[in-house]
């Protein structure tokens, strides 16, 4: 709609552009060229909105409109400043290939639009980066080769370096002290279909902007070591506004999917199996956990500590030691928690428990469950429904 606007008042201010001497003409002209440009800006925000679509897809898309053929393609032809923004940002790049660190790291500046790793990168030892971002807007695609440490677990695998709007794709990573690293002033980054096993951390962020995709990744065997948790995802003070989704987060040595002082985020549609606590919420809130599958971790299935107005909802949760807990946590408090239609059961200690002092205002209703600890569940005392009546 916006398009077809732009390029019908352009072909109005090109018609009337012959008549410039007549007065009446020439106002047309003026208005006409001022709703165009209030048109064209909105379109431009518009498309490089990051709400719902990272900015790096935002860009190709207006890319594609302003080419030859394109539907603003009279625009750039006209407007020597469009002409320069696309130049800068849609030619003269290309995909490209690398084969060792040193390569790959030179065209990681945002002179290709994917940098492809063509082969098994292996034996590395680092106190550092590996690979490293030097600029927005690029996308590292591994092609499912490896890049694996000398089996310390130093280093970190792929830095983004405090730069927005990147992908990591298909990569394989093992034996860091972290696999990937969204570095304190990175915004979307999208964290998609790699597999990180066998480090201290999967996928770190520390103050580390907003709006990112971790997505259908594999993340397993995640061990501690020095002072560093085994961990498949933490975010800690960063990351509001993320979507972790369809993942598998397996098998690491403390937590799976930890949000410390981080909020907003949803936390959707992932397995998380066999680690110490499988996802925790702590000190910030307004999370979505939902349609998890959280199993045999031995503490915690989802653990709500200190952190407020969350919605838990459909997740199935079996065979852990506790289900779903509750805490508070120095001077945090678990407020106003909407925890409803989940299924708890058969989890070995408890299946819901509240084990908060000060926190109120949580809403339990319509959970499927067994044992329980100070939980009401829809004004009554325990389970609203229980799995033994549930499951035959």
């Amino acid at each position: 709609m916006v398009s077809k606007a732009l390029n019908t008042l352009l072909n109005i201010v090109s018609d009337r552009m012959e008549f410039g001497n007549n007065s009446n003409y020439s106002l047309v002209l003026v208005i006409a060229f001022l709703v165009c440009s209030l048109l064209f800006v909105s379109y431009i925000s518009n498309s490089l909105s990051v709400s719902g679509m990272a900015v790096y897809d935002r860009t190709e898309r207006l890319c594609r409109d302003l080419e030859e053929g394109g539907r603003l393609y009279l625009w750039r032809s006209r407007f020597s400043y469009l002409q320069g923004w696309y130049e800068d940002n849609c030619l003269n790049k290309q995909d490209c290939s690398c084969d060792s660190v040193e390569e790959c790291n030179k065209i990681l500046d945002g002179s290709c639009n994917v940098v492809k790793l063509s082969s098994d990168i292996t034996d590395i030892k680092t106190s550092g980066s590996v690979f490293e971002f030097s600029s927005d807007s690029v996308k590292f695609d591994c092609q499912n080769h490896k890049v694996v440490g000398n089996g310390v677990r130093y280093g970190i695998g792929i830095d983004t370096k405090g730069y927005d709007n990147l992908e990591v794709t298909n990569c394989i990573i093992q034996n860091f002290n972290t696999a990937i690293f969204l570095r304190e002033g990175s915004d979307n980054v999208k964290v998609f279909r790699n597999k990180l096993s066998a480090n201290s951390r999967g996928v770190f962020g520390v103050g580390a902007g907003s709006n990112h995709q971790i997505i259908e990744n594999s993340i397993s065997n995640n061990v501690e070591t020095f002072t560093e948790t085994g961990a498949g995802i933490i975010l800690s003070s960063s990351g509001d506004g993320t979507l972790i989704m369809g993942n598998a987060v397996l098998d690491n040595e403390r937590v799976g999917i930890f949000l410390h002082n981080t909020g907003n985020s949803v936390v959707e549609s992932n397995i998380v199996r066999n680690n110490w606590i499988g996802i925790l919420t702590q000190n910030k809130g307004a999370n979505t956990i939902t349609n998890n599958s959280v199993f045999l971790n031995s503490l915690y299935g989802i653990l709500v500590d200190g952190s407020y107005s969350n919605v838990i909802s459909r997740n199935i949760i079996f065979a852990n030691k506790k289900g779903i807990e509750l805490l508070d946590d120095d001077g945090y408090y678990s407020n106003n928690n909407n925890i409803y239609s989940n299924v708890a059961c058969n989890n070995t200690e408890v299946d819901l428990s509240d084990h908060t002092t000060l926190s109120t205002g949580n809403i339990y209703k319509g959970n499927i469950c067994q044992k329980t600890e100070n939980w009401i569940d829809a004004g009554s005392v325990g389970c609203s429904i229980l799995c033994s009546d549930y499951y035959i």
